[in-house]
This record gives structure tokens, sequence and C-alpha cells, in this order.
């Protein structure tokens, strides 16, 4: 997989990057948002059209709190340029990004909890098979505003879809958040 991270604290981002180098990924990483943007959009330039990807990374990791730009608005500015882009945020601060800012995004986030134990980290990278099935749960509630489904019967479709999850992960498909 090709992986994209945006951490302010070297420390940290040589551990991600060594631990998911030692899982055979290929891993870029930026000590900010606005230098992960920037290395995003120059990506996103060399995609060859005839390879049909639809992203220059598989997933983008980004801390929440970072200098220049937090990952929040490196978040927005990087699903402006590509939707489709998977995003996963690591961070300390959680509850406050769960309350505060996820009901600024309609695509599906993934939040990790700070700190994260690496095994964890790597399982939900490596998982392509939980976010496909929240892509495909997006879509459907998307279609489901006919029937004005409760968020209880929401909630069991995303546990659903997320059941093989590590615990220490939150999804936002929409404005529902679970985790």
């Amino acid at each position: 997989m090709r992986i994209l991270i945006a951490e302010d604290k070297p420390v940290i981002a040589k551990l991600y990057k060594m631990v998911l180098e030692k899982r055979n990924h290929k891993v870029t990483v930026t000590g900010d948002g606005e230098i992960c943007v920037q290395e995003y959009k120059n990506s996103l330039a060399r995609l060859e059209p005839e390879t049909n990807k639809k992203t220059p990374f598989d997933v983008v990791v980004l801390d929440i709190k970072m200098p220049n730009k937090d990952g929040v608005q490196t978040a927005k500015e990087i699903l402006e340029l590509n939707p489709s882009q998977r995003i996963l945020f690591s961070s300390a601060y959680v509850k406050e990004f769960l309350v505060d800012e996820i009901e600024y995004f309609n695509e599906i986030i993934g939040v990790l909890e700070k700190p994260i134990e690496l095994s964890v980290l790597v399982d939900i990278i490596e998982d392509k098979d939980a976010y496909e099935k929240l892509e495909r749960l997006k879509i459907r509630i998307q279609q489901l505003d006919d029937i004005d489904p409760s968020t209880p019967e929401i909630r069991d479709m995303i546990d659903s879809a997320t059941k093989n999850q590590k615990p220490d992960v939150w999804y936002s498909v929409g404005n529902l958040i679970v985790g």
C-alpha cells in the first residue's frame, strides 16, 4: 500500500514509518499539514491516467494538532482535491475532535486515539475490506432517505460493516459516529 502520513512528532513519525515499511508498504512522511497537502497535490499530478488509480495513496494518516496547518484543514483540502481519498486521523484529542469537527466531513473518516498500539495501526490501515463495506454502506444510507431508518438501524448496519475492527477506532459516516 501507499501511505501518506502527516505527523509533527519525529519519534512517532519514525515509528509509524518503520513498522509500516516492515510490512512492505511505501510510506511518505511529512511533518505538518501544509507539506502534506503539497505532497498530495504533487503525487496526484503524477498519477498515470492509464492506471485507473483514483488516489495517489491508499490511505492518508493525519495527526489532528500540527503546526502550520492542522489535520482537519489538511483533510478538508485533500478531500476537495479527491473526495474518494481514505483518511485516518490519529490524535490524543479524539473526544474533542469527534464533538467539534467530525460533523464537517461527509466522507468516511477513521479516528484513532493516541497512544496507538502499532499493531492496531497496521491492522486498521491494512483492513481495506471494512472501509469498502463502509463506503457501500454510505451509499445505501444515502439511498435510504426515502425509508427514513432510525439511528439504531443505521448503527446496526455500521456495526455489521465494522464487526472485525479493533475497539480503538471510530468511524464517521456522514454525521453518524460509531466506535
